[in-house]
């Protein structure tokens, strides 16, 4: 009903979030359908934050539905403070590239060499932190 209101307003590009981690595959395609088909309008993309170990699995979820648009970290940086547990964060951009790629049977259309640099840069270590 919430997507209902938004799409009254006139909003016509949605992130669906699940900014503590919960989600499980089956839910985050489950609900992308639903929403998607209901409102065909609003562009949908999703903003997940997982455990490495389950992250390719909510993407690929989310691409089985048919989502288009993705927020992803690179290398996972940042998450939720109010997560339960450490270990849940923001999905890494690597991840999102690779399911993307074996979705469409072929290479994104990136500049690869300037995301390495950028993750370089981000794994930098400068006075005791990361940047």
């Amino acid at each position: 009903q919430f997507v209902g209101v938004l799409t009254s307003l006139g909003i016509k590009t949605i992130s669906i979030s699940d900014t503590i981690g919960v989600a499980q595959a089956d839910q985050i395609k489950d609900i992308f359908s639903l929403i998607s088909n209901t409102y065909p309008e609003v562009n949908f993309g999703v903003h997940l934050h997982s455990k490495t170990v389950s992250s390719a699995e909510k993407i690929k979820a989310a691409l089985d539905a048919g989502c288009k648009r993705f927020d992803g970290a690179i290398m996972g940086y940042g998450g939720c403070p109010m997560a339960e547990d450490e270990l849940v964060g923001n999905i890494d951009t690597r991840v999102i590239i690779s399911e993307i790629s074996k979705s469409n049977g072929d290479e994104l259309s990136l500049d690869m060499v300037a995301f390495k640099e950028a993750e370089e840069y981000a794994s930098k270590e400068v006075f005791g932190k990361y940047i």
